[in-house]
């Protein structure tokens, strides 16, 4: 657990969160950082909103959560990060805070490449959901479905002492079937066109044309010459659903998206000469927060198909770096 900004606290709000520790699942802030006389027990139940509407490959399990807490003042007061193992199944904690009125977000599954957290920015309008650059624009898929969820807590004028903040998707599921023509080897799956990241609280996506993804890593060969990759990535535009729950902070965000592409590099011979061949697949349909995608692709050294069907795949048979996208190899 990684805590900023602690301070000591009285003894009073000691025998006050031990006595509700026994009520309550697990204490999301165990050494009451920051707590002060008067202080005041909030519980928080964290849940995955509309769960039962979004697809079954979609994984809802909860890994980590990132937590923070922004007082009336506008300062982050408390800022905690717990790991699986610190999680109860029932997902409700209990934490002591001075009396004051605060926002709050929080983030699950949100850890990088390296197991860390992107510790959240001062300023609540610049925290910020984005993965770590592997080299230019180039960002690795996610294992994990990430999600978000904030609240506004008045704990000044309120008796309100229970909160149940809905966790939203951040991401996109993408399942993808490859038959590989028996000449090519050693291909690598990119998703580019996709947006960047989010901000949080206002749930504001972020841009980044030149982006693109690497989803290499998540190949598994199922049979000879067929690869399944199973990942996420981030969406190219927030989900319109009818279920308004899906939407982060209540304001509209169904805007129209551009296509996005998937790329396949693949190595093959040319009589005799080692090349590289570039398939780029344009998918017109949008790609949402809390979808899964599935596409049946097939790679030949001159074309391609996209769920079984001839498409306008372009194909570049003598690829080099800086030519439809720079990626990294």
């Amino acid at each position: 657990m990684n805590n900023r900004g602690l301070k000591k606290n009285t003894m009073w709000c000691v025998v006050v969160l031990v006595a509700s520790m026994l009520l309550v699942g697990s204490c999301i802030d165990e050494d009451l950082s920051k707590c002060s006389s008067p202080c005041t027990d909030v519980t928080i139940r964290y849940l995955i909103a509309a769960e039962n509407n979004l697809d079954p490959a979609f994984d809802c399990k909860i890994h980590s959560l990132h937590a923070g807490f922004w007082n009336s003042s506008g300062v982050l007061s408390n800022e905690i990060i717990l790991g699986e193992e610190d999680l109860p199944d029932s997902l409700i904690f209990e934490i002591t805070l001075p009396a004051d009125d605060y926002k709050h977000v929080v983030l699950a599954n949100c850890t990088q490449d390296d197991g860390t957290h992107r510790l959240f920015a001062d300023d609540l309008e610049q925290v910020t959901f984005e993965r770590n650059v592997l080299s230019a624009d180039t960002i690795r898929a996610m294992s994990e479905a990430v999600f978000s969820g904030v609240l506004e807590m008045n704990l000044n004028s309120q008796n309100r002492t229970e909160y149940v903040v809905g966790l939203h998707p951040l991401v996109s599921r993408l399942e993808l079937t490859v038959h590989v023509a028996d000449e090519l080897s050693n291909v690598r799956c990119y998703v580019g066109n996709t947006m960047m990241g989010w901000h949080v609280w206002s749930s504001e996506m972020m841009e980044n044309e030149q982006l693109v993804t690497d989803a290499t890593g998540f190949a598994l060969e199922s049979e000879e010459h067929v690869w399944l990759y199973g990942f996420y990535a981030f969406p190219t535009s927030y989900q319109p659903a009818a279920d308004s729950e899906m939407n982060v902070s209540g304001k509209s965000k169904a805007t129209d998206a551009d296509a996005w592409k998937l790329y396949f590099l693949s190595d093959y011979l040319d009589n005799g000469v080692k090349k590289t061949v570039q398939h780029v697949f344009l998918l017109k349909e949008p790609l949402y927060a809390g979808q899964v995608f599935r596409g049946n692709f097939a790679l030949t050294p001159s074309g391609g198909t996209y769920n079984d069907v001839e498409t306008g795949v372009e194909v570049d048979t003598d690829w080099k770096p800086g030519g439809n996208t720079d990626v990294e190899m």
